[in-house]
């Protein structure tokens, strides 16, 4: 059964048709309007909803639609979506799983954003010594704690402390060095 025939419309139905079919049949058999039938209608209205929700999944979207209807006509490519060894609902055999593209560029791309940086970025030692003060205070205060030295326990708590007060401050130099430059 294809999406179309889930969704009691036409391939070459429009986007509207489509979207009026989801509704129509969602509202009919969704699992809430079957709380009080017995226990098989209602695993029967959970299993069309979830049918339904595919078909919508893929015949709302333009995109998905196009590769679905591709999927469905016949191909002659041997590997392709319309051989034997590829079915709808699995992945498509030109997926690839993962991104080679740099995640800052696809989204400057996708919100059509500028390469102007806002802002200064915090330099490296700001982002680092926060860190290094925290693994420093641990050992400090293992070590003090350890041996009974109270000078190297109070280091440590002072490292404590700065560690704490770096985490707080960094991202606060970086909000306050951003605002002053888009003033």
């Amino acid at each position: 059964m294809s999406h179309y025939d889930v969704l009691g419309i036409e391939p070459d139905a429009p986007a509207t048709a489509v979207r009026a079919a989801y509704v129509e049949r969602a509202r009919r058999h969704h699992p809430d309007r079957h709380t009080d039938a017995d226990a098989a209608t209602r695993s029967e209205a959970e299993r069309t909803m979830q049918r339904i929700n595919e078909a919508w999944l893929v015949l709302g979207d333009a995109e998905r639609r196009a590769a679905y209807d591709l999927s469905l006509a016949p191909s002659t490519a041997a590997t392709g979506p319309g051989s034997g060894s590829w079915r709808p609902g699995m992945a498509h055999p030109d997926f690839v799983p993962y991104d080679d593209e740099e995640d800052e560029d696809r989204f400057d791309r996708e919100l059509d954003v500028d390469d102007t940086p806002y802002g200064r970025p915090v330099p490296r030692s700001h982002q680092i010594l926060p860190v290094a003060c925290l693994a420093a205070s641990f050992g400090c205060l293992v070590v003090g704690l350890a041996a009974n030295i109270v000078a190297l326990m109070a280091v440590g708590g002072f490292l404590l402390a700065a560690a704490a007060l770096g985490f707080v401050l960094t991202p606060m130099i970086a909000v306050m060095r951003s605002a002053r430059e888009h003033r």
